[in-house]
């Protein structure tokens, strides 16, 4: 069941227990995801896929969730890399951040298929996301002292288009997936049907020997006398 709004208003500021495990496994996801990619033989061009976990995250789970599986993310990566840039991790957090206000104040989140009005504000939110957290991360770098055609157009917007695409796009299709689940038919559950109590089992018994219920137990096994007067 979806919260409501007033509720959606009230977590950002007392999180929920079950908020850890989509932050715990989003941020394992998205350095997995992140490091990976280096693997791949892209030369020059910048790929992001991994922006599509906190937008997922985000967009179904609120801010805070977005938030953190972004920021830890990428922390995770640089800790792999042994380089740690905490300005561009809360650039990435701030991808998740974004794509948690459509959850803040829309019913992206509630059951049933992704529409397409709602597919469009998910690409909308992961390009502000994408734009606000890599130019913030730019804009920290030129306080640090790097050139600005290297903090902004180097590294900013290249990561911001590249976090755009695969957040957006990405974004959407694991919503729709999620939100569909095209493979739930498939499964199948076996019901399960509880065991009767002991006095149901014993009233069931008790008629498949012919036998009343209502009668005391002991009466059937006992011969009655009748006093003479």
């Amino acid at each position: 069941m979806a919260l409501t709004h007033e509720e959606k208003r009230a977590r950002i500021f007392k999180p929920d227990r079950s908020d850890a495990l989509p932050m715990a496994w989003g941020a394992v996801l998205y350095a997995l995801v992140a490091t990976l990619t280096y693997l791949i033989p892209a030369g020059d061009l910048l790929l992001r896929p991994a922006a599509v976990v906190p937008v997922f995250l985000g967009t179904l789970y609120g801010p805070v969730v977005g938030f953190v599986a972004g920021l830890a993310g990428a922390l995770l990566v640089d800790l792999f890399q042994q380089a740690v840039w905490i300005h561009w991790a809360i650039g990435n957090g701030f991808i998740g951040l974004s794509a948690g206000l459509l959850w803040l104040w829309s019913d992206v989140d509630a059951p049933g298929p992704l529409t397409a009005k709602d597919a469009s504000k998910i690409i909308i939110f992961a390009v502000l996301g994408s734009f606000g957290g890599m130019f913030f991360a730019g804009l920290m770098d030129l306080f640090f002292g790097v050139p600005a055609a290297i903090a902004l157009w180097t590294w900013a917007l290249p990561a911001a288009l590249s976090s755009s695409f695969f957040g957006g796009l990405g974004g959407v299709a694991a919503v729709y997936l999620y939100k569909n689940r095209p493979w739930a038919g498939r499964l199948q559950v076996r019901k399960v049907h509880p065991l009767p109590s002991a006095p149901l089992r014993r009233r069931n018994s008790a008629f498949s020997r012919g036998i009343d219920p209502n009668v005391a137990p002991h009466s059937h096994n006992c011969t009655h006398y009748t006093k003479k007067g």
